[in-house]
């Protein structure tokens, strides 16, 4: 895993964002730090000799836990342990940087990044409810303690 360059990955994430479904992309600017918005920052899984994406992560760090804002592995590469290997850089990541929490809200209709993230050791523990009239899920709200391994339901 290394640092998003904006000039270098930034064109090959928005080429990986194209092939997932309309409701589920997000938009350039939404890679970007902007004025008075909280800083995130991206990180990308290159390939071998580092021409291609094989995925990447979006995450805010807090003064006790990071948040993962978004994790994407490339769909000719999914199902080979990228998506594995993401999530082991942040736990690793929690260590390094004295913090004790990991979470990741995800949409409840995404039943594969439900599995997906309980076999990496992360566990839902509450869900988020969206208010009034939406068209977007509700999310599950999946965390993995350092202390503990997994966070307790």
């Amino acid at each position: 895993m290394r640092s998003m360059s904006i000039r270098r990955d930034l064109p090959k994430m928005m080429a990986i964002e194209k092939t997932l479904p309309a409701k589920e992309r997000w938009p350039e600017h939404a890679f970007l730090n902007r004025p008075g918005k909280p800083i995130v920052i991206a990180c990308v899984l290159p390939s071998q000799d580092g021409q291609a994406i094989l995925g990447y992560a979006v995450y805010q760090m807090g003064v006790e836990a990071i948040e993962l804002l978004r994790v994407v592995v490339a769909k000719e590469h999914r199902r080979q342990g990228h998506g594995r290997q993401i999530l082991e850089h942040f736990k690793k990541r929690l260590t390094a940087n004295e913090l004790c929490n990991l979470s990741i809200w995800v949409p409840e209709t995404n039943l594969p990044a439900h599995l997906f993230l309980k076999a990496c050791g992360l566990r839902a523990t509450s869900i988020a409810y969206r208010a009034g009239k939406t068209n977007q899920p509700d999310d599950y709200v999946f965390e993995y303690d350092l202390y503990s391994g997994m966070k307790a339901a």
